[in-house]
Parts: C-alpha cells; sequence; structure tokens
C-alpha cells in the first residue's frame, strides 16, 4: 500500500457567495486554503475522522471506519475536521476535543487546521448556505473567533 501525501479538495469556486454575512473571513480563508501545507508534526491519519466513522462496543471504541482518505497529513487535521463537526451541533465541545487532544498526544493543536478544514468543508453553492450560516454564527463567540483564528495561523506561511 502506498500512503500519499495530503493534498487538497477541489471546489467548485472559492469566492464568497453572494449571502456570506464575513465575506473577507472566507476570503482570509481561500487564502490560507490555497497557501502551503505545514510540513511539521507529519504522520499518518485518517483525514476523515469524525465521531461518525467511529465504532463502539458499550463505552469502548472498537474500531476506526472510512480510511479511504487516509494519508500522511500534519498531526492537527484530524482534531480540525473533528472540531468542524462539532461546531454544527455544540460549540465548546470543539474547544474541549482540542484541549483533550492537546494533553494526551503531547502535541500543540494548530489553528491552521480549523481554518484548512472549515474552508474545504464548505462548498459555496445554496446547499450549503445553512452550513456556512452555522459556521459564521459560531465564530462571533469568543473562543471561536474567526479573525483571530485566521490571524494566529497566518503567520505560519
Amino acid at each position: 500500500m502506498v500512503v500519499r501525501p495530503i493534498g487538497r479538495y477541489q471546489q467548485p469556486g472559492y469566492d464568497p457567495p453572494g449571502w456570506a454575512t464575513r465575506p473577507t473571513v472566507w476570503e482570509l480563508t481561500a487564502e490560507i486554503f490555497h497557501g502551503p501545507i505545514l510540513d511539521g508534526d507529519v504522520g499518518f491519519g485518517h483525514r476523515d475522522f469524525y465521531p461518525g466513522n467511529l465504532l463502539w462496543s458499550g463505552r469502548h471504541l472498537s474500531g476506526v471506519v472510512d480510511w479511504q482518505a487516509a494519508c500522511l497529513r500534519p498531526s492537527s487535521i484530524d482534531p480540525g475536521h473533528s472540531r468542524l463537526n462539532m461546531l454544527y451541533n455544540e460549540a465548546s465541545l470543539a474547544d474541549k476535543l482540542r484541549r483533550a487532544w492537546e494533553k494526551r498526544s503531547g502535541r500543540q493543536f494548530e489553528p491552521w487546521a480549523d481554518v484548512i478544514k472549515g474552508h474545504a468543508g464548505v462548498e459555496v453553492g445554496d446547499g450549503d448556505r445553512d452550513r456556512v450560516h452555522v459556521l459564521e454564527e459560531r465564530c462571533h463567540e469568543p473562543s471561536l473567533s474567526s479573525e483571530p483564528l485566521v490571524a494566529s495561523a497566518a503567520p505560519h506561511f
């Protein structure tokens, strides 16, 4: 089996949709999305890691499924993907996941991964309008503000 390095998912477009309430955030994330991929702390990972891909037996994790996107990637990509999924439901869980991952892995989460996964996880078509508005709304929460997130990720490029 050949393990490929992480690549970008292609999207139909990268411009902010007309209905976006924060187009400058879209533009900044698109710029970071197209910038260099972090090359520190790279290892094998799932790339689509979120609760829907976990199998449980009672209270014990028994497996992880859906490995077709596995690749060599910066370590923050997998928790970043899970954080994106948590933002749609309970934003505080995203920050709890980051803290737990940092404690257990001994690594520091790179905010870059939130930007990359957030931009790649949302298409610009009308079908994702509700998802985008949830993300934009969550960005107003102090611990999850997009402007500081983008500002903290930008120096890495």
